[in-house]
């Protein structure tokens, strides 16, 4: 009795993962059992992510660069605590969130992840393309970098919010009312 046709596709697409040593391939044809007919081996080599390129691309077209959450929890609580500030001057370096002009103070609200916060459990590097993530992450913290001591040359004094900051209030508030 010849094999089941799913179960053919599943042993060709098997034998050629194995062929062109995609490991991770052979691990999706395994687990995928029953449902390997319908995931085509593609020529591009292995799949890298957990979902597929149009959800990848649809959650990082997403992700903004103002307006976050944690952003827009720290200015709410700096406008209730009396504060006033201007939003992303383009004139400085960095272009930081918050500026409050008359004190000469910036205050940046940094993504743990983006901005590699040091000892952060959300500042872990991405297991798939991690020469691409190690790169661009790493020009992220120079670059924070250059821009804190450029703004400092200019006699502003910088501070950082974390994103991971942003979930105590009680701790925010804290250091804000410190700090500024």
């Amino acid at each position: 009795m010849p094999p089941a046709p799913a179960k053919v596709s599943m042993q060709v697409n098997l034998l050629i993962a194995l062929f062109m040593n995609h490991s991770n391939m052979v691990r999706g044809i395994l687990s995928a059992g029953k449902h390997a007919e319908e995931s085509p081996v593609k020529e591009q080599g292995p799949k890298m992510d957990r979902v597929p390129q149009e959800t990848r691309s649809r959650i990082m077209s997403k992700v903004r660069s103002r307006n976050t959450r944690p952003e827009i929890l720290v200015r709410s609580l700096l406008h209730h605590l009396g504060f006033r500030f201007r939003l992303h001057r383009k004139d400085l370096p960095g272009r930081p969130d918050i500026v409050f002009p008359s004190r000469n103070k910036v205050l940046f609200i940094h993504g743990c992840f983006w901005h590699q916060h040091p000892g952060c459990g959300k500042a872990r590097l991405p297991q798939t393309r991690t020469e691409f993530w190690t790169a661009k992450l790493q020009r992220n913290v120079q670059r924070d970098t250059e821009n804190v001591q450029e703004l400092s040359e200019r006699g502003w004094t910088v501070l950082t919010v974390w994103e991971c900051e942003t979930k105590n209030l009680a701790t925010l508030t804290e250091k804000l009312l410190r700090s500024i």
